[in-house]
């Protein structure tokens, strides 16, 4: 093969298994992998081998001069530090002495969910992250949080915690640590703890009943009422779905249906449920009832009345029969007989305080005359003797003062 084979400016060249066609290069300097170097620049062809250029006119073929990197490890001396292990690296020319190793140590955001309790451990959520120390035994995990709960809140990032993973200590006191970011999720949705049976009555019923009620594992969110018509209203003629639907903060959501069915009082459809037949006739029988209580009621209230007047008629009689019969018993309560009628001053009296006692003597007393009493009534309360002639008080006080004389 010659230069006359080549295309264009491309020469005839060896290849070193024969000849090909390439274009020609300054021979001061140095090609390797279609790229051409200055003389004293560095490449590293290999982990461990470092090639310096000095053109085509030095004795290397492709211009570069090169050397190879001795590893400590070779030597039968080389031992690593303690905790570590020596392990082949990618693209590293030596083996290095690396710490305990992670095995699947996470490097994108870890969904963890929490349970029916909203908890998640983080020791059983993350089995799958592994360490082992260079020896290749397996070693034990902390956390720098072991358990999670969901925030209860609809903000993502207040569900994110940044979680370091520590291996305990190797055989040399050697730890490595794994750092990722946990997003605690919650998949349960809320559960409906009581929800109404179909409620069956007439049009113009109000019909109610008791909302329906709801938990969650974290909290709930919303219980909304989804239906054309609310509690405690009157539903029209027909049948009508209720629905109640509830959601926590993850956006789970639970549901609660239930069927109304109204019907006209007045149907005679046989459809109609048993339950609401019996009270359409008794309703009927209800009303006419009422249609005779408003003949009798206001009967027995006319009754009613003229019994009351009775009584009050004979209630007042009676208080006044006892007012005459306490009038003609009360002069003969308590009396105080008087004096009688004296016509002019009063007889004159002896000073009985100015004069002096008898001697004492054992004799019996004097007799007195008898006074004599009033011959009024001797019934009263008190009996005060009066005296029925003043001339006759004067000479009683005479004769009374003829015996202290004496």
């Amino acid at each position: 093969m010659y230069d006359s084979h080549c295309a264009d400016t491309k020469k005839c060249c060896s290849n070193g298994c024969g000849f090909s066609c390439m274009e020609p290069y300054d021979a001061s300097k140095c090609l390797y992998n279609g790229t051409q170097y200055n003389v004293g620049d560095t490449i590293m062809k290999g982990p461990c081998e470092t090639c310096t250029c000095f053109g085509h006119m030095g004795p290397y073929s492709d211009g570069f001069s090169c050397a190879h990197m001795d590893c400590p490890h070779f030597f039968q001396t080389f031992t690593c530090p303690p905790g570590t292990v020596l392990k082949d690296v990618p693209g590293v020319c030596c083996a290095q002495c690396l710490p305990p190793e992670f095995k699947n140590c996470p490097t994108k955001t870890t969904t963890v969910h929490v349970n029916e309790h909203n908890v998640v451990n983080l020791k059983v959520a993350l089995q799958h992250i592994v360490a082992t120390d260079h020896h290749g035994n397996v070693l034990s995990l902390t956390y720098s949080t072991m358990e999670l709960r969901h925030c209860a809140c609809s903000e993502t990032f207040r569900n994110e915690h940044q979680i370091a993973v520590s291996t305990y200590p190797d055989d040399h006191g050697r730890i490595s640590t794994c750092s990722m970011i946990v997003k605690v999720h919650d998949p349960h949705p809320p559960t409906f703890v009581t929800c109404p049976s179909k409620i069956q009555d007439f049009e113009d019923e109000v019909i109610n009943w008791v909302k329906p009620t709801v938990t969650d594992n974290v909290k709930v969110y919303m219980n909304e009422l989804r239906s054309a018509y609310r509690n405690n209203t009157r539903f029209p003629d027909g049948n009508h779905m209720v629905t109640y639907i509830a959601s926590d903060h993850e956006g789970n959501i639970a549901v609660c249906s239930f069927r109304v069915e109204i019907w006209k009082r007045d149907s005679k459809d046989p459809a109609m449920p048993t339950t609401l037949q019996r009270q359409k006739s008794s309703g009927e029988h209800e009303h006419n009832i009422k249609d005779k209580l408003h003949i009798i009621l206001p009967v027995l209230g006319g009754i009613v009345l003229i019994a009351m007047a009775v009584i009050l008629y004979m209630c007042c009689r009676r208080s006044r029969s006892g007012m005459r019969n306490t009038n003609q018993y009360a002069a003969r309560g308590h009396t105080n007989a008087t004096y009688g009628g004296y016509e002019g001053p009063p007889p004159d009296y002896d000073n009985i305080a100015n004069q002096k006692l008898p001697p004492y003597t054992s004799s019996e007393p004097p007799v007195y005359e008898e006074i004599q009493k009033s011959k009024l009534p001797d019934d009263a309360g008190m009996d005060n003797p009066t005296y029925a002639d003043p001339e006759e008080v004067k000479v009683s006080v005479q004769k009374l003062s003829d015996v202290t004389k004496a």
